[in-house]
């Protein structure tokens, strides 16, 4: 019978993705997130410029409040968490030029955590467009009323 030795951080890791699988879902991210920034500015200005002097009352603080949080996603924590990933995948550079297994479990479990907060991240990203689009499918409706009430 043939006798094997185990090696327990060898044969985790052969189970984990490669490095290069990391770098690549990095970079998958930064995309998407470059993505979304764009969006929200889009998204703001649409709102500031073309819904705000369409709505009145509670409607214009909705208008209000969802231009500042599609700001805020864009302008801060997508911005933030561009920053967190930039500065992992300088890591990740490191690591391939210089591996060392305890680095590297460091930067797994980072990756994780990323992998978590862009999660976090894109989940409020939707929930705000869809609060957006409702908000646009009301306005488009009211003012299909209003023209149609005024002939």
């Amino acid at each position: 019978m043939k006798s094997t030795i185990e090696n327990p951080i060898s044969d985790r890791y052969a189970m984990a993705p490669e490095l290069e699988d990391l770098h690549r879902q990095s970079r998958e991210w930064l995309s998407d997130m470059a993505f979304w920034k764009d969006e929200a500015d889009f998204l703001r200005r649409l709102i500031d410029k073309n819904f705000v002097h369409l709505m009145t009352g509670e409607g214009m603080e909705t208008a209000f409040q969802l231009s500042k949080k599609i700001a805020h996603l864009g302008d801060t924590q997508v911005k933030n968490l561009i920053d967190l990933v930039e500065i992992h995948e300088g890591k990740l550079a490191e690591l391939i030029e210089n591996p060392q297994e305890k680095r590297e479990e460091s930067f797994r479990k980072e990756h994780r955590l990323l992998a978590i907060k862009f999660r976090e991240v894109a989940m409020q990203n939707m929930s705000i467009k869809r609060r957006i689009f409702a908000a646009a499918e009301k306005i488009l409706h009211d003012e299909k009323i209003k023209a149609l009430t005024s002939h």
